[in-house]
């Protein structure tokens, strides 16, 4: 069964260096998107200031075989009236 490696990049890098075993690369999409919920739920309270963060996924041999991107944006007129608050 393959090895996919899911490492974390935020404000520093948090590289996965034991692997999960998975039959498939689907399972590790659908595994990358519940872990990634899982980061976000631990996180809820201070996400919107810590900045971009990602996860890539890598195969045995360091392949790169997909990255999930984390950022949020507001738009200017909420930021606007969290000031005058």
């Amino acid at each position: 069964m393959p090895r996919y490696f899911f490492h974390v990049q935020n404000d520093q890098a948090l590289p996965d260096n034991e692997g999960t075993e998975l039959p498939d690369l689907l399972a590790a999409r659908v595994n990358a998107v519940k872990l990634a919920g899982e980061i976000l739920k631990h996180h809820a309270e201070t996400f919107w200031t810590e900045g971009e963060w990602s996860l890539k996924v890598t195969d045995e041999s360091g392949l790169t075989l997909f990255t999930l991107y984390f950022l949020a944006v507001e738009a200017p007129i909420t930021r606007r009236s969290q000031r005058q608050s």
